[in-house]
């Protein structure tokens, strides 16, 4: 599994978010949808950069990410 397909697990896995935690709807709602814009805001990210990298995009994040 390269970097990419990694990142995109983690983005596409569950929060892991229990209601309890957070006693009030408003707030257990506002952490739901900061997550759902991250998570957006992640696959905009990517396909910005493979546009750019292309088939290259795995081993450009392997050189940078060390």
């Amino acid at each position: 599994m390269n970097t990419i397909e990694k990142l995109t697990k983690f983005v596409n896995s569950k929060q892991g978010l229990d209601y309890a935690d957070y006693g009030d709807r408003y707030y257990y709602n506002k952490e739901v949808r900061e997550l759902t814009k991250d998570r957006s805001d992640y696959f905009e990210l990517l396909s910005l950069f493979l546009t750019r990298y292309g088939s290259e995009g795995d081993e450009v994040l392997s050189r940078n990410l060390r």
